[in-house]
């Protein structure tokens, strides 16, 4: 550990991207136990990339705006010289490139999938990702003879088949030991279930939409079937403000007849009446 506040800056900007690409990849995919030196490589190697694109991005903001972001061959020329001259633009163009990179490290890491020889997942995470839009409603069977049923809220992304793991259900059913009547009602919203006290779990995938197929179909054709009805709409309306002559005339309005010009080669003031030109 770094023991300078300097030493502890260059540790953040060095491995502070790769260790929010590791950090979020973990959180969203299972990973399997590491040793200290293997995960350190893999967030250096990260920090590596994704510093990398940094300074790709820095390099082009210098060719694009050169007054306004720091001069390279100047820190490294005359380092003090150049801080004290320009400490907010240092200061503030690493606080951004810094930001970015952990940005962009967390996303890769949320968004992208690992490639599936690079992730070890357990039992619970194949069935309960099998169809990952449906509602997963679990029922469990316990050691002492009870039985737990509910909807699938959460559960524990260890790899490792092992029983401190845990998942959640919601609104559960419960049945005593020995009891052959139907689950009933515990009155709570979350129930926790431990890895050790189940003696096998069954999972039933449930659709979000338990309507018939006709009424899902009807329902994803009516929005495209409004906007066309709008815009058959507009071009209508449109068709019924243009006149023959060009002009723009109120819709149900009557345009007056149209007539010589006087004997003083004025047009008369009822041809003029209500009557727009058309919008340049």
């Amino acid at each position: 550990m770094p023991a300078t506040f300097t030493g502890l800056a260059i540790l953040v900007i060095l491995l502070g991207p790769g260790f929010c690409y590791v950090a979020a990849r973990e959180r969203r995919f299972p990973a399997r136990k590491q040793s200290p030196f293997r995960e350190s490589v893999e967030i250096a190697a990260a920090s590596i990339v994704l510093n990398l694109l940094a300074l790709g991005t820095l390099w082009l903001a210098r060719y694009l705006w050169p007054n306004q972001t720091p001069n390279i061959s100047s820190l490294i020329s005359g380092p003090h010289a150049y801080l004290l001259q320009q400490y907010r633009l240092i200061i503030g163009w690493s606080l951004g490139l810094l930001a970015g990179a952990c940005a962009v490290g967390f996303l890769s890491g949320t968004l992208f999938r690992p490639r599936e020889g690079a992730i070890h997942v357990s039992a619970w995470w194949r069935i309960f990702n099998l169809y990952p839009k449906s509602e997963k409603w679990i029922g469990c069977e316990l050691t002492d003879g009870s039985y737990l049923s509910g909807q699938l809220y959460s559960f524990n992304l260890d790899p490792e088949e092992t029983e401190d793991r845990e998942l959640v259900i919601r609104n559960p059913l419960y049945r005593a030991p020995g009891a052959t009547d139907d689950p009933e009602e515990l009155g709570s919203a979350l129930t926790t279930i431990s890895a050790r006290q189940i003696r096998f779990l069954s999972i039933t995938y449930r659709t979000t939409d338990d309507r018939p197929e006709a009424d899902r179909v009807r329902d994803r054709i009516l929005p495209s079937l409004s906007v066309l009805r709008g815009v058959a709409r507009a071009v209508t309306i449109a068709d019924d403000f243009t006149s023959e002559t060009g002009v723009l005339v109120p819709s149900g309005a009557v345009i007056p007849p149209q007539t010589d010009e006087s004997e003083d080669g004025q047009v008369p003031e009822a041809c003029t009446t209500d009557v727009a030109p058309l919008p340049s």
